[in-house]
């Protein structure tokens, strides 16, 4: 925090840096009792920008000088890379947002290619392959997942390699890969039989067509009130639910959850039965 206007700023020292050894750009504030501001060489997005010359802009908010019009002032900084022996597999969706990163062997690419050039998200053994050499080791698989290990959503994907060698242009290669939804969920079509369950009867099928054997399903039965009448478990396709005796005549929910350990995905959805008495 400062309690005086910026009147002018400039760079503290050399008007170069090296982010690669730790370096960082200084800039004093004139007329702000000896503050300053840095810059590590780093985009938003957190990756270290590649080596050139920079703008800086340094902006004093009126809103912290009431009264007084906006006060900047422009310098320009020299970024300076070392050689980048692995600078990695970048995929960016279609807003330009860096969404993994694959850490590569070093080497220059050779070429760039993404095969197959679309895949289903969250299918089991679906995924990208991307290459960049002829060698085995010049390849890295992509599951559709991002840096934290979430599924991206559907859209245009943007692969790129950029090679850096000290004394040499950068070499960037590009490809795009395709990812598409899922056309049918877990719970879709999914039904309680009968509906209405006719008086007598003390039991309710729920048939879960997309559910496999192996899936988790949890079936739980509530009043329209919000109270748990009964609940059950197991895998599909179909799941038999024992109502309790004396259960009176309405309408009530029935709470489907299913978990699929082979798509690693899971999907909640509601029945609205009628029971009759």
């Amino acid at each position: 925090m400062v309690y005086t206007n910026m009147t002018g700023a400039s760079v503290l020292g050399a008007n170069s840096f090296c982010p690669d050894l730790g370096g960082q750009a200084v800039f004093t504030l004139a007329g702000t009792e000896g503050a300053t501001a840095t810059w590590d060489g780093k985009s938003s997005q957190g990756q270290l920008v590649q080596g050139g010359v920079y703008t800086v802009v340094l902006v004093e908010n009126p809103e912290n000088s009431p009264g007084n019009p906006a006060f900047s002032v422009t310098l320009t900084v020299d970024v300076l890379r070392t050689q980048q022996a692995d600078s990695g597999v970048a995929i960016y969706n279609s807003a330009g947002e860096l969404v993994r990163h694959i850490t590569r062997v070093p080497g220059s690419a050779q070429f760039l290619k993404v095969s197959p050039s679309s895949f289903v998200e969250g299918k089991q053994g679906a995924g990208a392959r991307i290459s960049w050499g002829p060698s085995e080791i010049d390849s890295a698989g992509w599951d559709g997942s991002n840096d934290a290990g979430a599924l991206v959503g559907p859209g245009l994907y943007e692969v790129t390699i950029v090679t850096e060698v000290a004394g040499q242009p950068a070499s960037k290669h590009t490809a795009f890969v395709q990812v598409i939804g899922q056309t049918g969920g877990l719970l879709d079509g999914a039904a309680a039989v009968p509906n209405p369950v006719p008086s007598g009867d003390s039991t309710l099928l729920l048939s879960i067509p997309n559910a496999a054997a192996t899936d988790s399903v949890q079936v739980r039965l509530y009043t329209l009130a919000g109270g748990l009448v009964v609940q059950t478990s197991g895998g599909g396709p179909q799941i038999l639910l024992d109502l309790p005796p004396g259960l009176s005549g309405g309408v009530y929910l029935v709470a489907l959850q299913d978990y699929s350990p082979t798509q690693g995905l899971s999907q909640r959805s509601m029945l609205k039965i009628a029971i009759l008495r």
